[in-house]
């Protein structure tokens, strides 16, 4: 389970001078692509006078989106009704810590910016939804008290984290909700009454081919702490609605993932609920468009992340299964901060700079104008 983006990763573009004006003059005029796909970012220059509370809805929903980085509010709205529908208790939970950490992030007055992305608040979200799925029995009232207290902890994490990886114009991923998890998890200790830090079990040996395509919309399922295959799919529509760029990034990465999880022998059932995927999900859609500009260069750069991932998690799960802790999404971060640090003069492999994120179909379309400007200059 996972999820990313930090306090600068998710932020709308606030680049300078005409590089910013481009941007917004190359947005799509098309109703459908304006209104529905990408960022939706009228809604944001919609709602900018209006008062916080007005605004609270959209920046909750495109919160939701944040860990898989989509700044949409359709989409998030989508992945709410698919958490509901995996476990009520669990996305209860995740509202509350994201709500939570958007309240806190108001008070330490973040960047606007920041906040309506959800790039410093989803943290809270994604740590409500471990705390709700690892406990037992459900809907355990003390939990409330544990998403309160870590969400607002989240904020300051992802605030201190992005600030530290933005000295080296690398992003903080979701590594404050994987730090600030782990401690708990942790904490709580195994044989906890009220926890299970375990990870599960692997109670099937033979490997059934009609259930390991299962893995792929599970494996999105895992980012939110879904286990249901209808939640999975809504996922998958959440991310094509905002960008089909993204979308099939995160296919072909899970996909690669299971191949690679077979070879090595990893546990089926492990491989059905997707637990060996998530991380190469995120990992493949963050590369490829995401964070570098979509290209025949960064989609293998993509391919090959993902295929990396997975064995930096096998390697992850086996070393925390002696603590009897999960290895959330570690591996996630530390292949994509990896593969974000390549030093490389290659002009097929372009980042998109921090400050210009949006999302993969118009980091192409930018890079693509200003290169033809730059030949007819």
């Amino acid at each position: 389970m996972s999820h990313p983006g930090s306090d600068q990763e998710m932020a709308p573009s606030h680049a300078s001078g005409s590089r910013s004006e481009k941007i917004g003059s190359l947005r799509p005029s098309n109703p459908f692509l304006k209104y529905v796909m990408g960022d939706i970012n009228v809604l944001n220059d919609w709602l900018t006078d209006k008062p916080w509370i007005v605004q609270m809805p959209n920046w909750i929903f495109r919160g939701i989106g944040a860990p898989i980085f989509l700044n949409n509010p359709i989409s998030g709205l989508i992945i709410m009704v698919a958490m509901f529908i995996s476990n009520a208790w669990v996305a209860i939970n995740g509202l509350l810590g994201l709500v939570t950490a958007i309240l806190t992030a108001l008070a330490l007055k973040q960047n606007r910016g920041d906040i309506q992305s959800g790039g410093c608040t989803f943290h809270g979200m994604l740590i409500g939804i471990v705390i709700a799925a690892t406990v037992k029995p459900m809907w355990y009232p003390w939990v409330i008290f544990e998403t309160l207290g870590l969400g607002i902890i989240s904020v300051y994490v992802a605030s201190g984290l992005g600030t530290l990886f933005g000295k080296f114009n690398l992003p903080a991923l979701n590594l404050p909700f994987n730090l600030v998890i782990f401690i708990f998890l942790a904490a709580v200790g195994t044989n906890n009454p009220h926890f299970d830090t375990s990870p599960p079990a692997a109670n099937v040996t033979s490997l059934n081919w009609g259930q390991i395509w299962l893995a792929i919309p599970n494996s999105m399922g895992q980012i939110y702490g879904s286990m249901h295959i209808a939640s999975g799919f809504l996922i998958l529509l959440a991310m094509l609605v905002a960008s089909p760029i993204t979308c099939l990034h995160a296919i072909l990465g899970s996909t690669i993932s299971i191949f690679a999880a077979i070879s090595i022998a990893a546990p089926p059932q492990q491989i059905y609920d997707g637990v060996w995927a998530f991380n190469a999900v995120l990992t493949c859609a963050s590369l490829g468009g995401f964070f570098y500009v979509i290209s025949i260069h960064s989609f293998f750069v993509a391919l090959f992340a993902a295929f990396f991932s997975t064995y930096v998690f096998g390697a992850m799960a086996k070393m925390m299964a002696v603590f009897h802790l999960p290895a959330v999404a570690f591996a996630f971060n530390l292949t994509t901060t990896i593969f974000l640090s390549v030093s490389t003069s290659s002009p097929s492999l372009v980042r998109v700079p921090m400050n210009e994120i949006t999302y993969a179909e118009l980091h192409w379309k930018v890079n693509r104008n200003t290169k033809v400007t730059d030949i007819s200059n």
